[in-house]
C-alpha cells in the first residue's frame, strides 16, 4: 500500500479571506490537471507516466506558480513513493515572485531501511507572500510525486477597507546584494505599491520590492496599499542600513568529499567540483585535501549568492604539499584572473586581476603535467575583500594618438611635430584600482595648437575610492620648426642578436648566421625612429652582405646611416661519440677525452667518432697523440686524449656492492652508496650533447676467473649492451632487480667489461656483482676416491688434490 506525506506549514498572520484546495492528480495524464487557477507545472528532468511524475535523477524538480496575482499558499499536502535506503529524499522550496527567485532548501532524511514507502512530516515557515513552491528529489531511486494538494488565499474582493500593513524584510543589507522586502496586508489590497525617501514610486509585484543598493547608507522604502473601501491608503516605512561587503567572503575546505559549506557573506552549501578542463576526468579527495594529480585539473568553486568577485580581491589557497605551480581561472577555465609562480606549503595569497570583476564562480587548477609541478594537496580555499577603501588614484596607462606616454611629475607631454597636419589628438588612459573614477572619460580629445604657439592642456581628475583625488595634466605642443633628429631608439633583427647591444650612438653591429643558411630578408629588420616624425629606410647590400639603415629626420636634411653586418658561424662539428678498440666510449669534456682501459695492456686505438647534428661530414683523425676534427668549412677543433688504466679487483668471491672507492670500476658520471651505481647526467658538461641520449655507462676491470654474476638493480628490464675483453655478449637486456645475469670471462688473464644500458633511471641496471672460479683441469674430480677437498685456511680458499695444496688458480702453495 502507499503511504501518505504530509506538510505542515506555519500558520500565516490572521486573514478575513476564505481559502481554497486545489488537488492535482499526478498518476493522471500532464493535461488532466491542474485546475485552472493554478499555473502549468515548473519541470526539469523526468517525466509523466501512470505512477506519477518520475524524478530519476538528483536535483529533478516539480513545481507551481499561482496563475492569480493575489493568491499565495496557505498549505501543501503531497502523496509519494520511492524506494531508496537512508539519503535525503526531497527538498523543498518556495518563491514570491513566481519562480523566478527560489528561497533557499529545506531537505528531508530518509529511514535507515530498505521500505519501499516512508513517511515524512516537514514544518515550514511558508515565507510571506509566497506564490510559487517546487519539491526536488535528491537522491534515491524510483522517486515519484503521485499527488499533490495545494491551499491558496481566496481572491474573492474585500468587503471592508484595508486598515493595516505590515512589511518584512531585512534591516541590514550590502553594496550591490538585493534586498527583497515583501508588503502584506490584513484584507485584500488592490493595489500595492512603494516610493523612496525622496517621494519616487518604485516597481514591485504583488507587494514584493527587490533593490540592489550601490553604495553605503540607509535607504528608507514606504510600502502603500488600498482597496475600494478605503478613503486613504494605508502605508508602512522600513529602513535599511547598507554597509560595504568584507571580510571573508567564502571559505572552501576539503573537509566532506565532493563539497563544503560556505561562510560569510554566503550562506547555504558551496559545491566544489572536481573536473578537467578539457574533459572530466577522476578526481579524489582524502584527509590531506583535494589532490590534483593530472593537468588541468581543479577545484571549482561557485558561489550560491548572488554576490560576484571584484578585482582587489584576495584568494587564499592552502596547499599541504610544495610542489605546484597554481593558477586561478574564472568561468570554468576561460579568464585567468590570478596566479602564483611560487607555491609555498601553507597559504599561498593570490591578488585577484580586473578580469575576476562579476565572476561567480574560481577554479583552482594545476597547471602542468609533469616536472616540478605534481600532485598538489589543496586543503581549502577562501577569498577575502579589503574593509578598507582604497586610496590608489594612479593612472596605469595613457596612450596620445596610440603611442604610450610616460608622466613627469604627474604631466603627460606629447608633441607634434611642425610639418604634421592634425588638429586633434585623442588621449585613452586606465585606471589601476577598478574602483577608482575619472573625469574627463578615457577617450576625449585635445586640440593640436599652432606651430610655436603655448602647449593646449586637458586635466585629468582621478577620484579614488575612498574620495581621495589626484590631478594629472596632458600638455600638446606643435614644434616651431621641423626636428633635426634622426637617431634610432630602437634596432633589432628578428631571430638574431645584434653584437654589441643596441646603442643610439653607435651605428656598426653584426649579426651571425648559421653555417650556410640564407641571409635574413630585410623584412626582419626592425628599427625605430627617435622622432616620431623621422623616416628609416632599410637596404640590403647583397653583395657585402650589409643591412644599411638610412634614418632621415623630419626636417628632409639631417641623416644618419646605422649598418648591420652579416657573418657566417662555423660548420658544426661538435663531437659526440668517440669510440675505442676496446668498444670504451670515452668521456668528452672541456676539450678532453678520457679512455679508461684495462691496466697492463696496451693503451687503445681510437676507432670512430659521431658528431651531434653536423654540417656536412666531418673527419675525426689522430694527429700528434690528440683527435682532430675537420668541418664542412675546413676549420678544426681540437681535443686531448687521456688514457686512465683501470686495475683489476682483488680476487674475491664473495658478493661486491658497487659503492663509492672500489679503482676496478670506471664511470664517466657520479656515484650513489646509497642505491649502488648511479649516474648523474649533469655531471657532465652541458655543451656535451650526449647527456641527451638518455644512456648510462659503466666499465669493469675484474681479475682472470671463470664467469661473473651481475645483479639487476632496476624496477623493470631495459636494453643493454654488453661487451667482454672487445667482445659483444649476447645479453641483450638487464635481469629485473634482484635477478641476476652470468658472463663467461678469460681464467688466463684479467678481463675488461663495458656496460651501456639503455635508459634515465641512473643505475646502470646492475647494482652488485660476484665473481665464480672454475678449477683448474689438474684439480678436476676426476674419480670419487681421488677427488679435490676446498677448504678455507687464514681466510683463503684452499684446494687440496693428492695431498697437494693449490690456491684457486692452480698455484701450489708451500
Amino acid at each position: 500500500m502507499k503511504k501518505l506525506f504530509t506538510l505542515a506549514f506555519a500558520a500565516l498572520t490572521a486573514m478575513t479571506m476564505s481559502a481554497e484546495t486545489v488537488t492535482m492528480d499526478l498518476a493522471l495524464a500532464k493535461g488532466s490537471t491542474p485546475a485552472p487557477s493554478i499555473g502549468e507545472p515548473l519541470l526539469n528532468g523526468g517525466a509523466f507516466d501512470g505512477t506519477g511524475y518520475k524524478m530519476g535523477s538528483d536535483g529533478n524538480y516539480i513545481g507551481w506558480n499561482i496563475s492569480s496575482a493575489n493568491k499565495t499558499f496557505t498549505g501543501v499536502t503531497f502523496n509519494g513513493y520511492y524506494n531508496t535506503n537512508n539519503v535525503k529524499n526531497w527538498g523543498f522550496q518556495f518563491s514570491t515572485d513566481g519562480g523566478s527567485t527560489w528561497g533557499d532548501e529545506v531537505t528531508q532524511e530518509g529511514e535507515a531501511n530498505n521500505k519501499a514507502y516512508h513517511d515524512i512530516t516537514v514544518t515550514v515557515d511558508i515565507p510571506s507572500g509566497a506564490n510559487a513552491i517546487r519539491i526536488i528529489r535528491r537522491a534515491g531511486t524510483s522517486a515519484y510525486v503521485r499527488s499533490i494538494t495545494l491551499t491558496l488565499a481566496d481572491d474573492t474582493p474585500a468587503s471592508d477597507p484595508v486598515t493595516s500593513i505590515t512589511v518584512n524584510g531585512p534591516e541590514a543589507g550590502y553594496i550591490g546584494l538585493p534586498v527583497t522586502l515583501t508588503a502584506k496586508t490584513d484584507v485584500k489590497a488592490d493595489t500595492i505599491w512603494w516610493t523612496d525617501q525622496y517621494g519616487t514610486k518604485q516597481e514591485s509585484k504583488n507587494g514584493v520590492f527587490t533593490f540592489t543598493p550601490s553604495a553605503a547608507g540607509s535607504y528608507t522604502y514606504t510600502a502603500w496599499a488600498e482597496n475600494a473601501h478605503n478613503e486613504n491608503p494605508v502605508t508602512k516605512e522600513h529602513s535599511v542600513t547598507v554597509t560595504k561587503l568584507c571580510g571573508e567572503l567564502i571559505k572552501v575546505s576539503a573537509t566532506a568529499y565532493n563539497a563544503a559549506t560556505a561562510t560569510g557573506i554566503f550562506s547555504g552549501t558551496t559545491s566544489a567540483s572536481m573536473s578537467s578542463k578539457d574533459s572530466e576526468k577522476s578526481v579524489y579527495e582524502d584527509l590531506t585535501g583535494y589532490k590534483l594529480n593530472t593537468k588541468n585539473q581543479h577545484l571549482g568553486i561557485t558561489f550560491n549568492a548572488g554576490q560576484t568577485l571584484q578585482a582587489g580581491d584576495v584568494a587564499t589557497v592552502f596547499v599541504t604539499t610544495v610542489s605546484a605551480k597554481l593558477q586561478l581561472f574564472a568561468d570554468k577555465g576561460t579568464t585567468l584572473i590570478g596566479e602564483t609562480d611560487n607555491v609555498v606549503q601553507g597559504e599561498n595569497q593570490i591578488i585577484l586581476g580586473s578580469a575576476a570583476n562579476g565572476a561567480n564562480g574560481i577554479y583552482v587548477y594545476r597547471t602542468e603535467a609533469s616536472g616540478t609541478d605534481m600532485n598538489p594537496f589543496v586543503a581549502y580555499v577562501s577569498v577575502t575583500r579589503s574593509c578598507e577603501e582604497s586610496d590608489n588614484t594612479n593612472i596605469a596607462e595613457l596612450t596620445i594618438n596610440g603611442e604610450s606616454v610616460e608622466a613627469e611629475e604627474g604631466v603627460y607631454s606629447y608633441a607634434v611635430g611642425a610639418s604634421v597636419d592634425l588638429a586633434t589628438v585623442e588621449v585613452v588612459y586606465t585606471l589601476e584600482h577598478p574602483k577608482a573614477t575619472a573625469t574627463p572619460a578615457s577617450g576625449f580629445t585635445v586640440n593640436v595648437p599652432a606651430a610655436g604657439d603655448p602647449a593646449n592642456t586637458q586635466v585629468i581628475t582621478v577620484t579614488a575610492e575612498d574620495g581621495t583625488q589626484k590631478e594629472y595634466t596632458v600638455s600638446v605642443t606643435k614644434s616651431a620648426a621641423a626636428s633635426t633628429d634622426a637617431t634610432l631608439s630602437a634596432l633589432s633583427v628578428e631571430g638574431y642578436t645584434l653584437t654589441p647591444a643596441f646603442d643610439a650612438e653607435t651605428t656598426a653591429y653584426t649579426i651571425t648566421k648559421a653555417y650556410k643558411a640564407a641571409n635574413p630578408d630585410k623584412s626582419k629588420v626592425s628599427a625605430t625612429p627617435n622622432d616620431a616624425n623621422a623616416n628609416a629606410v632599410v637596404v640590403l647590400e647583397s653583395e657585402s652582405d650589409v643591412f644599411t639603415i638610412t634614418v632621415t629626420a623630419e626636417d628632409n636634411t639631417t641623416t644618419k646611416v646605422y649598418t648591420i653586418t652579416i657573418l657566417e658561424a662555423a660548420a658544426k662539428k661538435a663531437l659526440l661519440e668517440a669510440t675505442f678498440s676496446n668498444g670504451v666510449h670515452g668521456y668528452i669534456a672541456a676539450g678532453n677525452i678520457n679512455v679508461p682501459y684495462l691496466a697492463g695492456e696496451a693503451e687503445p686505438t681510437f676507432v670512430s667518432a659521431t658528431f651531434w647534428e653536423p654540417d656536412g661530414e666531418p673527419k675525426a683523425e689522430i694527429k700528434d697523440g690528440n683527435l682532430v676534427v675537420t668541418g664542412a668549412d675546413s676549420k678544426t677543433a681540437q681535443y686531448t686524449i687521456t688514457f686512465v688504466p683501470v686495475t683489476p679487483m682483488e680476487a674475491s668471491y664473495n658478493e661486491i656492492t658497487f659503492d663509492t672507492v672500489p679503482s676496478y670500476i670506471y664511470s664517466v658520471y657520479g656515484w650513489d652508496s646509497g642505491k649502488g651505481v648511479k649516474f648523474s647526467k649533469d655531471v657532465e658538461e652541458a655543451t656535451n650533447h650526449r647527456i641527451s641520449e638518455g644512456k648510462d655507462r659503466i666499465y669493469i676491470a675484474l681479475p682472470a676467473a671463470g664467469h661473473v654474476i651481475l645483479t639487476g638493480g632496476s624496477a623493470g628490464a631495459r636494453p643493454v649492451k654488453i661487451t667482454v675483453n672487445g667482445n659483444v655478449s649476447d645479453i641483450k637486456s638487464t635481469p629485473k632487480a634482484g635477478e641476476t645475469i652470468k658472463l663467461s670471462l678469460n681464467k688466463s688473464k684479467a678481463n675488461f667489461i663495458g656496460i651501456e644500458s639503455n635508459g634515465n633511471n641512473g643505475d646502470a641496471g646492475f647494482t652488485k656483482l660476484q665473481l665464480q672460479q672454475d678449477y683448474p683441469t689438474a684439480l678436476d674430480n676426476t674419480d670419487a676416491d681421488n677427488k679435490a677437498i676446498k677448504t678455507i685456511e687464514n681466510g683463503q680458499i684452499v684446494i687440496i688434490k693428492n695431498g697437494v695444496r693449490y690456491n684457486v688458480l692452480g698455484t701450489v702453495l708451500k
